[in-house]
């Protein structure tokens, strides 16, 4: 399904909110303009005040579940990128923190062991926001989106590697649905002047160890673009 659909969702979930009473002061503006959707009003926000926002966010019913809010690891001068579904790390004095599970543990092991990078010259971030260990659903996904978005304009890096196909659908608008659309996995795709590089998600891998090799070779793939 394309990007597109999943920002009107979230705009109409916006709508639906503010029917009933709620009032939104700083995700207002022209938001059917831009890939942003409701969150092009922060087309020009700076690194703090996002991580504000995100950590007072409560656009979601996955929000309600934790207080607890994880905005990722922006570095501006990144050469890679790593997007994976629920996030595994969080900034703390300018290094990025990791949270205690194992995914984050088999994402630090690739960047240290397969791209041979430091944890902190690498951007860190997720489809949402809120530390839960369970696959996020359609509306907690396009409601928290327009702060993945917000947080690539301020980034370059030479590869952007994606972790599943659900990150494909919200970054790329690719819905990877049957075998023959795995021949997606491991390639260099061009999508809005950037690189991105698609392979199994870090649950898949932990289900089904044998897809490790597999996975290493899109890492090398990825690595060769640096």
């Amino acid at each position: 399904m394309p990007a597109k659909i999943w920002q009107l969702l979230a705009l109409k979930r916006l709508y639906l909110k503010q029917m009933c009473g709620e009032r939104f002061t700083q995700l207002q503006g022209s938001a059917l303009q831009g890939k942003n959707s409701v969150f092009k009003a922060m087309g020009g926000v700076n690194h703090n005040d996002l991580d504000s926002m995100i950590a007072s966010c409560s656009l979601c019913s996955r929000s309600k579940l934790t207080p607890k809010r994880i905005s990722g690891f922006v570095n501006p001068q990144s050469l890679v990128c790593f997007i994976t579904q629920n996030p595994l790390a969080e900034s703390k004095h300018n290094k990025p923190e990791f949270v205690a599970n194992k995914s984050a543990t088999m994402l630090q092991n690739m960047i240290a062991n397969v791209f041979k990078l430091s944890f902190e010259s690498c951007s860190i971030l997720s489809l949402v926001k809120c530390p839960i260990e369970s696959t996020p659903h359609i509306d907690e996904i396009s409601a928290c989106i327009g702060f993945l978005h917000t947080q690539l304009e301020q980034i370059m890096p030479k590869i952007i590697v994606l972790f599943g196909h659900e990150c494909a659908q919200y970054i790329l608008g690719q819905s990877l649905e049957g075998v023959k659309d795995f021949r997606d996995y491991g390639r260099i795709l061009w999508h809005n002047n950037r690189s991105f590089l698609l392979t199994h998600s870090l649950g898949e891998i932990m289900r089904n160890p044998s897809l490790k090799p597999q996975v290493m070779q899109h890492l090398l793939v990825a690595k060769g673009v640096l």
